[in-house]
Parts: structure tokens; sequence; C-alpha cells
């Protein structure tokens, strides 16, 4: 299944990209920038699941949140 044609594109309001180097389609976004924080999301069967959200110091491990955490992504 490919990215979707409404989450190919970058959004402006949200930064939402695409996570490379997963399988999955999960995307993350900025909370808050001067904080780090960031909320990871997953399409799944046409809806976006809210799947994480992830503390400012951990954000820049972000294939190993998402490995250490992978019961929580399909």
């Amino acid at each position: 299944m490919g990215t979707p044609a409404c989450l190919a594109r970058k959004f402006l309001k949200t930064g939402l990209h695409k996570v490379k180097g997963v399988k999955q389609a999960i995307y993350r976004a900025d909370i808050d920038k001067v904080s780090g924080w960031r909320v990871h999301v997953q399409y799944i069967n046409g809806q976006i699941h809210l799947k994480d959200i992830i503390e400012g110091q951990r954000h820049d491990d972000l294939i190993e949140v998402i490995k250490s955490k992978k019961s929580r992504y399909e």
C-alpha cells in the first residue's frame, strides 16, 4: 500500500512528514519545536491513528523509538 494522496505532501500547518526507514505508513509532526516533543500517527485502512507522543529527549532516535514500541505500530 502506497502513501495516500492526502498524506503524500508536506502539511504546512502541522509539519507532518513520513518517517523514512520503516515499512509502515508512519508520520511525525512537531508538537512544540522548542521542547522537541513530537506526535506519531499511522495511516491504516483509510484512517489516521494516534500512535505515540515522543518527549523531546527521545525524538532524535526516531527509528529506535518505533522499534522499541513495535507492538504499538501495525
